[in-house]
């Protein structure tokens, strides 16, 4: 494979950013956050990604390691790799209403303190759209620039989570994308198809007990993917047997505990 490394490149962001906030008052603060973006290149290069020494990973998973074809490097300009269109993040903090210094319970005793007061709530929210997807396929142009892309067809259709009976999600439908002929580049353009997006809330409790003014010990839970969601990984972006496939996600809800003694 021939491979051309220049810093000639370009590329564009354009966003609308819109971010709401509650400063910390009555115990409560939170924040959310909305981005509307499009981010095009002709050139997102292999350094961040896998690397050059790893070059058939990146091919083998859809990605967007070299141009199709050294000489017409203006033919890759699309969306970028980690171009999102929608995504929203945001966190809620709440210290519940009951115990000493709170609206209820001011004047319990220290059991009910104990057990009703000093409880904290938080949630971390993350949602956004799928990636962009580069589908490769064979290089029959001859060209060996080292990133041959597929006939697109007809426009990309996306099943998202249909069930296969290989195992998995078929995700996209692959009778519409073709190996290119003997001696031509692939009609596909960059980016033409999207993976999956993303939906995570983490949610965290704690609840701080108080022995004297300098002295307190905070017992906290941690739900990492507190509703489970599956997050899927990228399906294979090549052309064969597994094509279009979705077969492993990220890890399902992970629950933590910590103690912490301050003094």
């Amino acid at each position: 494979i021939e491979r051309v490394i220049d810093s000639n490149g370009y590329g564009n962001y354009n966003a609308l950013e819109a971010s709401i906030q509650r400063r910390l008052a009555a115990g409560l603060q939170f924040q959310a956050n909305y981005t509307w973006s499009k981010c095009l290149t002709n050139t997102p290069g292999f350094f961040g990604q896998y690397g050059d020494a790893n070059s058939g990973q990146t091919q083998a998973n859809g990605g967007y390691a070299f141009p199709q074809y050294t000489y017409n490097q203006a033919a890759d300009y699309g969306p970028c790799p980690n171009d999102v269109t929608h995504e929203f993040n945001g966190y809620v903090t709440y210290d519940l209403p009951f115990g000493h210094n709170r609206m209820f319970g001011k004047n319990s005793n220290k059991f009910v303190d104990g057990v009703l007061g000093g409880w904290e709530v938080n949630l971390l929210m993350n949602v956004h759209g799928g990636f962009p997807f580069e589908v490769t396929a064979a290089d029959n142009s001859g060209t060996r620039s080292g990133n041959a892309r597929a006939n697109c067809i007809a426009s990309p259709i996306v099943f998202g989570d249909q069930n296969s009976p290989k195992g998995g999600y078929q995700f996209w439908n692959p009778a519409t994308f073709t190996q290119p002929g003997v001696g031509t580049l692939g009609s596909c353009g960059t980016g033409v198809i999207r993976g999956p997006g993303m939906t995570e809330a983490d949610l965290g409790i704690s609840k701080l007990f108080h022995f004297t003014e300098a002295k307190s010990l905070e017992i906290r839970g941690e739900a990492i993917n507190v509703a489970n969601t599956v997050i899927l990984d990228a399906p294979t972006g090549r052309i064969g047997a597994s094509f279009g496939l979705d077969q492993s996600a990220q890890l399902p809800r992970n629950v933590q505990l910590a103690l912490k003694f301050n003094f």
